[in-house]
């Protein structure tokens, strides 16, 4: 409905002529009483100050009304009545001065103490109004997103909280496909536009009661009070029915559902959600490909060239697992190494020393259950986002406050050497496809350098062998006294031992020492071509 509105320069106009009409009915209200007054009982002074004191009054009256629109909204009201009211009094005041001391009824005083009462109150009513409106508006500049008007962050967790104990909910979280191109193509301004379209969609699509809010740049969350997961997949599919096309083949977003119950972690429920989110985009991604006949993905190329300059186990434990951590930021890395029967805990990184030494006092076996006997059964990586709901999780770990966790095995000669874990302690976390495949590139490099000790393990036994052999031989050919070449060796690698040689100094002083018995050295090492003699650190 249209309203009249009067014009701006209009109001002043109206307020003077107001004042004048009052003013004017106050002189003669004021006339009519002095004539019972005696001229000699005038007082010309107090008249002239009352006057003085009455004039700003009444020209602010005028300027208030003028320029009402520059005084906080509902104030200007109560200010013109205020100081209307209080500079006509006092107009009436000076001018019955003139006079003398007037002598009226007191249905005039009573007028503008009423005026004045009506003033403050209603001033006062204005300003806790304004007061309610400011807190409105810092609430929603706290608690909603400015591009969609969905609430944000704050909002959402708030909103959630005041869900009843006894309301059973499903969690969604929403992450828009290809919004990069949308802004590569058309500029943010319509990556903008995609983001509120999709924003409208959802809110239309999903019911009046749920909880609707922005996560991110292009992440949604919406909790929907009274559904189970299926139901609420039935929205999501809706919503996606509705929402804009991004270019290319995917669809407008992926989305992951999670129950949720009032009173549990809001975190713990996303991070369920966030992971099956992770796993749609996955799984759209993995389609996309088969259809196009493409190929990309997340990459694993840095930390790869990385890991290929780690030789050997205790490298790629230090090095390798300590980068894959900071770089997908988990809080804590293990590896468990089977131990008298057991699968325990033999390498943990990342957890401050007294945490260490608390986890080591735990019973940790974990190979008759958990997690890590279920990756050493089905030979591949596993993984949970709520590890204390996981039906795997082992009674010490959720003591000790494990919330996320995945896990993949190490092999070697096609059997199972240990077991890598990335784990997280503080909150519940998204284990997504791109952990996993670099957890899973960390224990194929770990299993390589495991390998690799191996093969060089065997040659240098083989070797060894062939030598101690080929002395036993010559001992039967010359009839030498019999066991003359393990004896010299044996004792020449306790006399090494005494002096504390490293194992590959050892190694080479086998070998040189059964060359020597052999009667020619074409195998020459460093232990025989260091004229200085024996030593600590670099041996014969």
């Amino acid at each position: 409905m249209a309203t009249a509105s009067l014009h701006p320069k209009v109001l002043p106009a109206l307020g003077v002529l107001a004042l004048l009409i009052v003013t004017t009915g106050t002189l003669v209200l004021v006339n009519a009483m002095s004539r019972s007054v005696e001229p000699e009982e005038v007082n010309l002074l107090t008249g002239l100050v009352r006057l003085g004191m009455a004039l700003p009054l009444l020209l602010g009256t005028v300027a208030l009304v003028a320029y009402k629109s520059a005084l906080p909204s509902g104030l200007a009201g109560p200010a013109v009545l205020a100081v209307g009211a209080l500079g006509h009094w006092m107009t009436i005041e000076g001018l019955s001065s003139f006079y003398g001391e007037v002598e009226y009824n007191d249905w005039l005083e009573i007028i503008f103490g009423l005026l004045m009462m009506v003033a403050f109150v209603w001033g006062l009513f204005a300003v806790l109004h304004q007061q309610r409106l400011s807190r409105a508006r810092e609430q929603r500049a706290r608690e909603y997103d400015p591009l969609t008007g969905l609430l944000n962050r704050t909002g959402l967790q708030r909103h959630h909280s005041e869900l009843s104990a006894s309301t059973r909910a499903t969690m969604l979280m929403f992450d828009l496909n290809d919004l990069k191109a949308i802004n590569d193509s058309g500029g943010h301004g319509a990556g903008d536009q995609h983001i509120r379209a999709v924003a409208k969609a959802i809110q239309t699509r999903l019911p009046d009661d749920a909880i609707v809010g922005r996560w991110g740049g292009d992440e949604f969350v919406a909790v929907i009070p009274h559904v189970d997961e299926a139901q609420a997949l039935e929205f999501a599919r809706a919503v996606e029915h509705v929402s804009p096309q991004p270019p290319g083949p995917l669809p407008p977003f992926s989305v992951g559902a999670a129950c949720i119950h009032a009173g549990e972690s809001f975190e713990r429920a996303l991070a369920i959600a966030d992971q099956r989110m992770y796993e749609c985009k996955q799984e759209h991604y993995e389609r996309s490909i088969i259809s196009s006949g493409q190929r990309g993905g997340l990459s694993v190329e840095d930390v790869s060239k990385q890991l290929e300059m780690l030789e050997t186990p205790d490298q790629v434990l230090d090095v390798g697992l300590a980068l894959a951590r900071e770089l997908l930021g988990f809080e804590a890395t293990a590896y468990f190494q089977p131990q008298d029967g057991q699968m325990l805990p033999t390498h943990l990184a990342g957890l401050q020393e007294d945490d260490r030494q608390a986890l080591r006092a735990l019973d940790l076996n974990t190979h008759h259950s958990g997690m890590v006997s279920s990756a050493i059964t089905s030979n591949s990586t596993t993984w949970t986002a709520d590890y204390p709901a996981d039906p795997r999780a082992g009674r010490a770990w959720v003591e000790f406050g494990l919330k996320s966790a995945v896990v993949t095995p190490v092999r070697s000669r096609g059997e199972v050497v240990g077991v890598l874990a990335l784990m997280h302690f503080s909150t519940w976390r998204a284990i997504t496809p791109a952990v996993r495949r670099l957890l899973e590139t960390v224990a194929l490099r770990l299993g390589h350098t495991i390998e690799r000790l191996r093969v060089i393990e065997d040659v240098r036994v083989t070797l060894e062998g062939g030598l101690l052999s080929m002395g036993l031989a010559l001992e039967a050919r010359d009839l030498e006294t019999s066991g003359h070449t393990e004896r010299v060796v044996g004792l020449s690698l306790e006399l090494g031992q005494a002096l504390g040689l490293s194992p590959g100094v050892l190694s080479d002083l086998k070998q040189e020492r059964t060359c020597t018995i052999l009667g020619s050295s074409p195998f020459r090492t460093r232990c025989c071509s260091n004229p200085a003699g024996w030593t600590r650190r670099n041996g014969p």
